[in-house]
């Protein structure tokens, strides 16, 4: 490696210093030794250093004499993830069974979040699915979650619908952020309708599932739904945020203008609206607006978030040119 020993131990005295913790005395045992260095390399990696703890790693290796177990070669994978790098991972998992050790749920879990991580959206699938099953290791919540984010991210709805229903077969519990990924799945591929009954479908919902199902509504130009879909979020005892706002004052302007003032009122007076106007062209076409209708937040000068979905109220084709 290109770190030598006493830098190692130099790195690793200053990682502990900043974490505000002591190493503790050397325990007699290779397992203790063992799971002591597995401590470190978890630690260093949750600092997304990565290349120290694989430095770290393979002096433990090579210097101490100590082999790597599943839960180096878990630490080790995770800090790759932490830190971004599929690469790294996907070497280390197949080190892994010429070290005969064999892969486990954790070690693919965790690859597999690296590849998302990095964009490479059809490894971490392979790994999820085609990998655990070649290793008949049993699917767990976390991994279901990884894949589906993975969908998610490249607007795979298909595949993350039938994530969910493998999910639901194999009698595990859904979790809101999951059902969130695969409603934001059927949104980046415009599948309103899909959108809609998984939205339906879910026993806890919050306003992130909702702003997923609005903005789908509004990408397939169902300018009603998505204000009723915006509607709904106070009845379920819900804030709506910014991003489900921004949505309902667009589909208010392809439906009735005059409805965006409404949504701004009612949507904009749980935000800090207060930061300052960035694109001088905005704040003109703002003017003859601004002197009827002003922020309620930021007083008698509109903010950028406010300006803009109100232009696009008005003007839809505007946000498309600017």
């Amino acid at each position: 490696m290109c770190c030598s020993w006493p830098t190692l131990r130099t790195l690793w005295k200053v990682r502990t210093r900043r974490l505000g913790t002591a190493r503790a005395p050397k325990p007699k045992g290779l397992d203790a030794e063992r799971a002591e260095w597995n401590a470190h390399l978890t630690t260093v990696g949750r600092q997304k250093h990565w290349q120290v703890a694989l430095a770290l790693a393979e002096e433990m290796q090579t210097r101490l004499q100590i082999s790597w177990d599943k839960f180096t070669f878990s630490a080790l994978i995770s800090a790759c993830s932490s830190s971004s790098v599929p690469g790294a991972a996907l070497a280390l998992l197949e080190a892994m069974p010429r070290a005969q050790v064999p892969p486990n749920a954790f070690a693919l879990g965790a690859a597999a979040a690296a590849c998302v991580r990095g964009q490479w959206w059809h490894q971490a699938l392979e790994l999820v699915t085609v990998e655990m099953q070649q290793l008949k290791l049993k699917q767990t919540t976390v991994t279901y979650g990884t894949a589906v984010n993975a969908c998610s991210v490249a607007a795979w709805w298909e595949k993350s619908l039938a994530l969910l229903d493998n999910l639901q077969t194999e009698r595990l519990s859904a979790s809101v952020i999951l059902c969130n990924s695969v409603i934001r799945s059927c949104e980046r591929a415009g599948r309103w309708l899909e959108a809609l009954q998984l939205l339906k479908a879910t026993p806890e919902r919050d306003v992130v599932g909702f702003s997923s199902a609005l903005q789908a509504c509004a990408k397939a130009a169902q300018w009603a739904m998505a204000l009723a879909v915006f509607d709904q979020i106070p009845r379920a005892g819900l804030r709506q945020n910014l991003h489900a706002t921004t949505g309902a004052i667009i589909a208010a302007g392809h439906t009735d203008p005059d409805k965006a003032t409404v949504k701004v009122y009612t949507g904009f007076l749980h935000f800090d609206c207060s930061a300052p106007l960035v694109r001088t062209r905005m704040f003109q076409r703002m003017l003859p607006v601004s002197e009827h209708v002003s922020c309620p937040c930021s007083g008698d000068r509109p903010s950028r978030y406010w300006c803009n979905s109100w232009i696009g109220a008005r003007n839809p084709t505007w946000l498309a040119t600017t």
